[in-house]
């Protein structure tokens, strides 16, 4: 049997609850709330209002517009969060004007975080993260670690006296800045496919995409360190600070997220 869409199961919802529908329409529903978790949480709002109370259908009313209004916060706040990505992405990669400050970054990441707890609701009525969200998520953490090894490797070479790919150090910069945009442009793209899986099939992935926060303001932070500093001594102890901070933050955040994940099932 076709899988009928959320639309069609929310009109069947009331004359499943009070058990007037049909063995074949509760079967429908049944097969349907197996598979989605916001159905079933709607459902559960019916259930847990009490058919003797005088209020029973405003109370119904008021769960629905809690729901919808927790998903509107929902889908408003990765919109929001996405265009601040890409825009610092676009200010930062292909403008010519003056990178914004490091400390703005370290400021920035933990509001995004705590938005991401406040405005995405709870992990009760979410499915577990699949496979899927596990694979983006370790091709992210690759990508992290190429664009924090190979700065590592260039500044060390370039210390050393030895050429980077055969290039002067005059075009080490810039052709840095072009792999740190094309690394993270896939951290974008893995940031957005989870965000999206979050908002459409209710995948409780906050802890991956966390980290996908990270990697994004990591780069961002590493292009406003190249484009400020003048000493390429200072570099490491710069690059290395920065990596620790916008890490720290985004581990901790991740573990959180993942242990309130767990707690809620």
């Amino acid at each position: 049997m076709k899988r009928m869409s959320c639309d069609i199961i929310k009109d069947l919802i009331p004359s499943y609850v009070d058990g007037i529908c049909s063995d074949a329409t509760k079967e429908c529903v049944e097969e349907h709330i197996r598979e989605c978790n916001q159905c079933k949480s709607l459902i559960e709002i019916y259930q847990d209002t009490e058919v003797s109370d005088p209020n029973v259908e405003q109370k119904q009313i008021d769960g629905f517009k809690k729901f919808h209004g927790q998903m509107k916060r929902r889908n408003l706040f990765s919109v929001t969060l996405i265009i601040l990505l890409v825009g610092l992405g676009l200010y930062n990669f292909c403008s010519n004007f003056m990178s914004l400050s490091t400390m703005f970054y370290y400021v920035l990441f933990p509001i995004c975080i705590i938005g991401l707890y406040l405005f995405t609701g709870d992990n009760r009525d979410m499915k577990p993260a699949e496979k899927k969200d596990y694979i983006i998520t370790v091709i992210s953490m690759a990508d992290i670690l190429c664009g924090i090894g190979f700065m590592f490797y260039a500044i060390n070479s370039v210390i050393n006296g030895k050429k980077v790919f055969s290039m002067e150090n005059e075009q080490l910069g810039p052709f840095t800045n072009k792999v740190w945009g094309i690394l993270f442009l896939l951290l974008v793209a893995g940031f957005v496919y989870l965000l999206i899986r979050m908002i459409r099939k209710n995948i409780s992935n906050k802890s991956m995409i966390c980290l996908q926060m990270m990697g994004m303001f990591l780069f961002l932070a590493y292009v406003t360190l190249l484009n400020r500093l003048d000493s390429v001594e200072n570099f490491n102890g710069f690059f290395t600070q920065i990596t620790v901070i916008i890490g720290s933050m985004g581990l901790v955040g991740s573990i959180i997220f993942a242990r309130l994940g767990r707690k809620s099932k």
